[in-house]
């Protein structure tokens, strides 16, 4: 803006996409580099906010929105193979517009799942979450300073487009084999998961995040109890699970029911085995889980059994 100093940002400037030069500068520069070396895949991050956002003396935000439309889109023509990732913070543009020229959105760096229960649950409000990275981090979270266990981590990114973003000496203790079996089940189940719905339940409890996801026909799901912070009684109450058919009946199993072993007495249910029950009572009554610590999920398969 004319007469006002452009402050930095991280020690940056923004580049002024509305100028045709830039563009073409950054189009030039971009194929290039993409088409010289061979890549496959790029993360378009702009970590800087925008400040001042003028050309030619009219306020230009919307111009440079669409600009980065225009150079998305001229990236793609010129390598249609090529796999781009937008995070979320590049210029404010995790949103529908983006998601036409983008395969997938970061959500954020912060891979600590108990704040990624929260920020997955905003984003699978407007985006689907197999396009949301969702990744299984360090057992230290380099943000929050938190540790978590695997059964945590793995569980809660599960249900995005599900990654790694530590080396295998930071992942931490995994006794029960969990990074492994997240691994053989997102790549068995990822394709009824991503083909299907994503409901967050209601619950008593608002230390509780319940989310189910339901393939597209109904007969399967895999359903996500997570405690976010103690809750104000002992027991939690039965969850309801909406969306089941009331006129089916279903197998319900508690998965990885080992880590659920401090409660001194568990149903059969808690214990692991099978509960076959109506899709009636799962909807009306619902189903009585284990008691959760603090910071920790139980992840519950659901089958529709046949008439």
């Amino acid at each position: 803006m004319p007469g006002r100093r452009q402050p930095l940002g991280r020690g940056q400037y923004a580049l002024n996409l509305c100028r045709e030069d830039v563009f073409e500068y950054l189009r030039g520069e971009i194929v290039g580099l993409v088409q010289r070396y061979e890549i496959d895949y790029l993360k378009w991050d702009m970590n800087r906010d925008l400040c001042h956002v003028v050309h030619d003396r009219k306020p230009a935000a919307h111009r440079m929105t669409l600009a980065t439309y225009r150079l998305f889109d001229a990236v793609r023509e010129a390598c249609p193979e090529l796999e781009i990732e937008s995070c979320s913070s590049g210029g404010a543009r995790a949103d529908f517009g983006i998601m036409t020229r983008a395969d997938r959105i970061w959500a954020s760096d912060n891979h600590d799942p108990q704040d990624r229960q929260l920020i997955q649950q905003g984003f699978n409000l407007f985006l689907p979450p197999e396009v949301v990275g969702s990744h299984i981090g360090s057992e230290r979270s380099e943000v929050t300073g938190r540790s978590q266990p695997m059964a945590y981590r793995a569980g809660t990114a599960l249900f995005g487009h599900l990654g790694i973003e530590a080396a295998p000496r930071e992942l931490g203790e995994d006794p029960h084999g969990l990074l492994a079996w997240t691994l053989d089940t997102y790549r068995q189940h990822r394709h009824w998961m991503h083909d299907g719905r994503t409901l967050y339940l209601d619950t008593v409890d608002p230390e509780i995040v319940a989310r189910l996801c339901l393939s597209a026909d109904g007969s399967r799901g895999l359903l996500s109890v997570a405690r976010l912070e103690g809750g104000r009684s002992a027991v939690p109450a039965p969850l309801r699970i909406a969306s089941l058919d009331p006129s089916s009946e279903y197998v319900v199993r508690l998965l990885h029911p080992e880590t659920h072993t401090f409660m001194k007495s568990r149903s059969s249910f808690q214990r692991g085995e099978p509960l076959n029950v109506s899709g009636e009572l799962l909807v009306h009554v619902g189903v009585q889980l284990p008691v959760l610590r603090p910071q920790s999920l139980a992840l519950v398969e659901l089958l529709r059994t046949e008439a």
